[in-house]
């Protein structure tokens, strides 16, 4: 009990602390094509021997903008994920390994730079192993809210990774400033009459209020008239007319007209025959009432659906829409995304026209019309005979003759022939697979045109459409992923380089030794299993016909030694245990030696 109360006296007396600032980071992709740790080799697996793909778990460590790499300190926040199973290219989406995407940490100021330490490791059941660190400092602008604040992208890269990730940076509410180290709260009450300002957060004052905090009172407020201002003096509140009135009492209009200098930064002047008053009609990127301050359109964020707006000065803003919207500002939404269930029976909508809602569905073989709502069955056979009546139908696919099959298209550089198309193939299905929810047995139907450009380089435009599974799939996921956003991932599978609009550097086109070092390895990581089994076969052969020759050979040597024994003991008459076939060679040498002598034949005859 006694514990409890001092804490709530403590509670009580410490003062409350603010976070000002909130800064989210979320991770966009990371990428280790080799699938390897720091080591050099295969994140599971031995030598040449691949088992599976990387288990990738994330150490995630976000400090001052210093030079410390000590990925234990850090000042502003610490995550840390589970592994991601099997696989060298991850895409993350809201949360990966029980950690939330993006991930939100509160500071009690922002120094408009920050440094994000990511230690990468290669979870495995004994212990894991050393993947990869990333470091790199960042730097941004905080924004006055949530609602105004812009992610930003940015990259952390080494010899062997890629770390894509956002970050945006926003103040709390009431807290204004690069830092949001200014509190400000609008009152107009005993404790002041004020507003903040939008950027620096500064009280200002309200009209008729003046002081530190905007409590003293110019002027009552029936002092002057209605076209009179009010100011303190030493002698008292002077009414003065305002702008474009005069007379006793302020009452007479002043004829006005525009002047050279009135407006400027090529401001444009105009009289307001209202209220006789010149007003001015600003430039792009000034503002103002005489357009006296820069002033930068995209800060209210003109564009619709999260469009980015790009400002260039003297030139004018432009909105850069997502892929399912486009327009001036973005306001044209794509039907597609808008109903998504609006073809029916596993029909893919595809979209053609934004602006004019333009769009139709790619309907399955055995249905047709608008929203493939249409089964197909035609009669392909009729029998009949007096008494009984055969129909054999089928269905068919029936593509009205003004529709043309949708495909998606890729430029490359260089040419595509019968050397490369099965390569070019081959790296298509690995991109729909690896990078868009289609999976399935794909095929593929390709379609290309070589050509020159006026700078005389060759480049090819490859067309491509087909089914997953037998049925075939939308090319718009696939259009998506083969854009600018993708870039890094689709050039590092493709044999050959695209080309892109924005003339964007892609790695150079490697060489034969080089391919034919990443089939080879792609060939044994896919049939380790064959060359294990290969290995295997011939070092037993190579023992078996080791154990052959060594048998062999201790056969002959005992075979040597035994011709040996026989020799010897024939020539010295010794015979200690004699056989019949010793008897038999002794005989034999007698009668020779008794021919040579006699020089005559030799008769024997066996003794009883």
């Amino acid at each position: 009990m006694d514990l409890v109360l001092i804490g709530l006296i403590l509670s009580a007396v410490a003062p409350t602390v603010w976070n000002k600032a909130i800064l989210e980071l979320k991770f966009i992709r990371y990428i280790n094509h080799a699938g390897t740790g720091e080591n050099g080799h295969c994140c599971d697996g031995r030598g040449l021997f691949c088992f599976s793909k990387c288990d990738h778990r994330f150490v995630i460590c976000v400090d001052k903008a210093e030079t410390n790499r000590n990925v234990n300190r850090c000042l502003i926040g610490r995550r840390s994920s589970k592994g991601i199973d099997n696989a060298n290219v991850n895409i993350f989406g809201d949360s990966f390994g029980g950690v939330r995407n993006p991930m939100i940490f509160s500071l009690d100021i922002w120094d408009e730079k920050a440094q994000l330490k990511v230690d990468v490791f290669d979870v495995d059941d004994n212990q894991d192993d050393k993947v990869d660190f990333l470091y790199g400092n960042f730097t941004l602008s905080a924004a006055k809210s949530k609602k105004l604040s812009r992610e930003q992208s940015f990259r952390l890269a080494t010899a062997k990774s890629i770390l894509d990730y956002k970050a945006s940076v926003y103040c709390q509410d009431n807290f204004y400033g690069p830092a949001c180290d200014v509190k400000c709260v609008d009152h107009d009450d005993t404790s002041g009459h004020y507003t903040c300002d939008s950027k620096s957060g500064q009280k200002v004052c309200l009209d008729g209020w003046s002081g530190v905090n905007c409590d003293k009172n110019l002027c009552g407020s029936e002092v002057c008239g209605a076209n009179q201002t009010c100011t303190n003096s030493s002698n008292g509140e002077i009414c003065e007319c305002k702008k474009g009135v005069q007379g006793e009492n302020c009452t007479e209009l002043i004829p006005v007209e525009c002047y050279d200098g009135f407006c400027k930064n090529n401001g444009s002047c105009i009289v307001n025959v209202s209220d006789n008053t010149l007003n001015c009609i600003c430039d792009i990127g000034w503002k103002g009432e005489t357009c006296e301050e820069e002033h930068n359109p995209c800060e209210f964020n003109p564009c619709l659906r999260n469009g980015t707006c790009v400002y260039t000065k003297n030139v004018g803003y432009v909105c850069e829409c997502p892929y399912d919207s486009q327009g001036e500002h973005c306001e044209n939404v794509s039907t597609c995304v808008l109903q998504e269930d609006i073809c029916l029976n596993g029909g893919s909508c595809v979209q053609e026209n934004l602006k004019e809602e333009w769009y139709f569905c790619d309907c399955p073989v055995n249905f047709t019309g608008k929203h493939c709502e249409t089964l197909i069955e035609v009669p392909i056979n009729e029998t009949s005979d007096s008494n009984i009546t055969t129909i054999e139908t089928t269905t068919i696919a029936i593509i009205p003759s003004t529709t043309i099959a949708p495909k998606a298209t890729v430029i490359l550089r260089g040419k595509v022939d019968s050397r490369n198309e099965e390569a070019i193939r081959k790296a298509l299905m690995k991109i729909i697979h690896d990078f868009t929810p289609i999976k399935g047995e794909l095929y593929l139907e390709m379609e290309k045109e070589v050509y020159k450009t006026q700078e005389g380089e060759i480049l090819t435009e490859i067309g491509f459409r087909g089914t997953a599974d037998g049925k075939p799939f939308s090319i718009a996921e696939i259009q998506r992923v083969l854009s600018d956003s993708h870039a890094v991932m689709v050039d590092h599978l493709l044999p050959i380089p695209r080309d892109l609009p924005d003339k964007h550097s892609h790695s150079s086109l490697p060489s034969n030794a080089a391919q034919d070092q990443i089939q080879h390895d792609g060939w044994i990581h896919q049939y380790w299993f064959v060359v294990l089994l290969i290995v295997l076969a011939i070092v037993a052969l190579v023992m078996f016909i080791t154990f052959f020759i060594i048998i062999r050979r201790k056969k002959s040597l005992e075979e040597l030694e035994n011709k040996a024994n026989v020799a010897r003991t024939s020539s010295t008459g010794v015979t200690e245990s004699q056989n019949a076939q010793s008897f038999e060679n002794s005989l034999y040498f007698e009668m020779n030696q008794q021919k040579k002598d006699n020089n005559s034949k030799v008769n024997f005859k066996a003794m009883p």
